[in-house]
């Protein structure tokens, strides 16, 4: 399976599971990082909320040298509670995660969520990767 990581508006939610699969981009903006995890895509976000987010990454995360600052972090988890996705469950509490937030870096933002089944309700605790648009 090929997925482009490079469309400009699209930004994909790969959940962290043992499935076989390593998914990597490039991402970091200048400093080409080749972050990679382990799992399944299980979404593709929609329009305008792509836009946002897309933005959101370069504005808030563009210079992976810098430290998450509070602010950047507050601005980026409102963005991602707004987001809104093509997918079979409903997925909520979209938010940076606090563990590795050393390792999101523009286009490749780790996320905790939980994936809500619309037939019984059932929810899950998830992590992954929102893997997005890179400036360079």
């Amino acid at each position: 399976m090929h997925v482009d990581f490079c469309e400009e508006s699209v930004v994909y939610l790969i959940v962290a599971c043992s499935s076989g699969i390593t998914y990597s981009a490039q991402a970091g903006g200048v400093a080409c990082l080749h972050p990679s995890v382990e799992g399944a895509v299980i979404a593709a976000a929609l329009e305008p909320s792509a836009q946002r987010l897309a933005a959101a990454m370069h504005e808030v995360s563009c210079w992976h040298e810098v430290p998450w600052l509070l602010a950047d972090v507050e601005r980026a988890n409102l963005v991602l509670g707004e987001m809104r996705f093509e997918c079979f469950s409903e997925i909520v509490s979209l938010r940076l995660d606090p563990e590795r937030l050393g390792e999101s870096v523009e286009g490749w933002w780790w996320v905790t969520f939980e994936l809500r089944d619309p037939l019984d309700g059932v929810t899950v605790q998830s992590r992954g990767v929102l893997c997005g648009p890179n400036c360079d």
